[in-house]
């Protein structure tokens, strides 16, 4: 019965392994369609109105998963086995969870929207990589500063939080991050900078005299407008 128990545990550690690694794939894909498909839209409306109405339709969606979820305990107990209910929030998580809204979702969208208007979905995409490198040297400077212990310090208090530090694979990992960001940055299309400039200041004057006749201040980008109206306004 004691090997029986021990088999069926570690197949259920192994599917739970294999069910977060699957999560993570469909979160790295539905980042790059988000920055796919995000791109006419944002040739049309500010950046910060295309992540509002992202976030509010993925709220909707968020609460139905959520409340899907609460109704199959089995599914719960597999993906959280700590959780003693789906709604109930520990006190100690309450700055994580702060944290993650504010800084992780809130501001790190917007901004990851804005730049999708001047850069390309691959160098926005790009970039994201630095998240684990990132990762892995605040871990460093914590763990230095002892803000938190290590978790192969033999001497810790097992009921407090700890750090792994980065192994040998993470740092040759970073490399390879560092390695493959130079190529994609090198292989960008070079930009006329000047032009560039030139035309943004036109639309920007442009839309400038279509609040003024429309009143309305959520107006479609002017990028949509024709080059013979750039060129008839240069003039």
């Amino acid at each position: 019965d004691f090997d029986n128990s021990n088999s069926s545990e570690q197949d259920l550690v192994g599917l739970r392994s294999l069910l977060g690694n699957c999560f993570f794939f469909m979160n790295c894909l539905c980042t790059a369609l988000y920055v796919i498909i995000s791109k006419p839209a944002l040739r049309m409306y500010p950046s910060i109105f295309v992540a509002a109405w992202s976030y509010n339709i993925a709220a909707v969606f968020m609460a139905v998963a959520a409340w899907s979820a609460a109704q199959m305990p089995s599914f719960m107990n597999l993906v959280c086995p700590d959780c003693s209910s789906i709604w109930n929030i520990p006190q100690g998580a309450y700055f994580a969870l702060f944290y993650y809204i504010f800084f992780n979702s809130v501001i790190a969208y917007a901004v990851f929207t804005w730049a999708n208007q001047f850069a390309t979905g691959t160098l926005v995409m790009g970039f994201t990589v630095l998240q684990p490198v990132t990762a892995a040297t605040l871990t460093l400077f914590l763990l230095a500063f002892k803000a938190f212990p290590s978790c192969f310090d033999s001497t810790r208090d097992p009921s407090k939080a700890c750090l792994e530090p980065p192994g040998f694979g993470t740092v040759l990992g970073m490399f390879g991050v560092f390695v493959g960001l130079f190529f994609v940055i090198s292989t960008e299309p070079k930009i006329n900078h000047k032009k560039d400039e030139e035309e943004r200041a036109v639309r920007a004057t442009s839309q400038r005299s279509l609040i003024k006749r429309t009143g309305s201040r959520i107006l479609p980008n002017t990028d949509e407008l024709d080059s013979t109206q750039i060129d008839r306004r240069k003039d």
